[in-house]
């Protein structure tokens, strides 16, 4: 959201950034930016900035409802990068922002690859930015991959590769889950739910180690998944660990 509101903002004002800081681990609670604007346009820089954030309140009205946008002026002015390094930071926080890369065409609510920003920090000229891909299929999560460091080398950035974890293929055919199916309704009298997911790390450990091993990852029911509202309901609990 902020990369997309500074990037739009600086379509139409000069705009010098001079921090950038993210609040929580992955999740974000709140990110903040401190921006210079040219003399005398504060207001119309607000302006800009209060439209296109009604436009962003819109769309993420079912995922975010909470999202808001709070703009101050400082109590002291604190040194900027230029414009120009400026547009750089921005484009990668426009470019390479949180978001859904690729669903599966059958079944649009199954994700099957993201990417999610970590952390963001600019500060004191000196930019920390990490950035995790997510996706089903380990040819899909390098591709991916390959497209943000083309990105980091076109806008000159430095970066470094972090850990690379397996991916987690669906098999609609998994013997498995049919089995988990038939143990679950005998002993809870209700049937489980499925739900395909592009995450689970120690699945794709395993999966990788042993390619041709049938895995399923057991989870109890959660609402607001990777969000600040992220639950986990407790009459559930009861069924595994009594």
């Amino acid at each position: 959201v902020v990369g997309e509101l500074l990037h739009m903002l600086s379509k139409q004002l000069p705009v010098r950034l001079a921090m950038v800081k993210s609040h929580g681990n992955s999740i974000f609670s709140r990110c903040d930016a401190e921006i210079m604007v040219p003399i005398g346009k504060r207001a119309e820089a607000q302006k800009i900035l209060d439209q296109h954030f009604s436009v962003l309140k819109n769309r993420y009205v079912l995922t975010d409802p909470e999202l808001r946008c709070v703009i101050e002026s400082p109590e002291t002015c604190v040194d900027a990068l230029s414009e120009a390094d400026s547009r750089r930071v921005i484009g990668l926080l426009f470019l390479l922002p949180t978001g859904i890369r690729k669903c599966d065409a059958e079944d649009p609510s199954i994700v099957l690859g993201s990417g999610s920003v970590m952390s963001a920090a600019l500060t004191n000229g000196e930019l920390s930015y990490e950035y995790a891909v997510r996706a089903v299929e380990n040819d899909a999560r390098d591709q991916y991959a390959e497209m943000c460091t083309e990105l980091l080398r076109l806008l000159s950035f430095d970066w470094t590769a972090g850990k690379c974890y397996g991916g987690w293929p669906m098999r609609h055919d998994s013997e498995i889950v049919k089995l988990f199916d038939r143990k679950h309704e005998e002993v809870f009298g209700y049937p489980a739910g499925h739900r395909f997911v592009h995450g689970g790390i120690e699945v794709g450990y395993i999966v990788t180690a042993i390619p041709d091993m049938d895995a399923i990852a057991i989870n109890l029911p959660m609402a607001n998944a990777h969000t600040t509202n992220e639950l986990i309901y407790i009459d559930q609990v009861q069924d595994f660990w009594t």
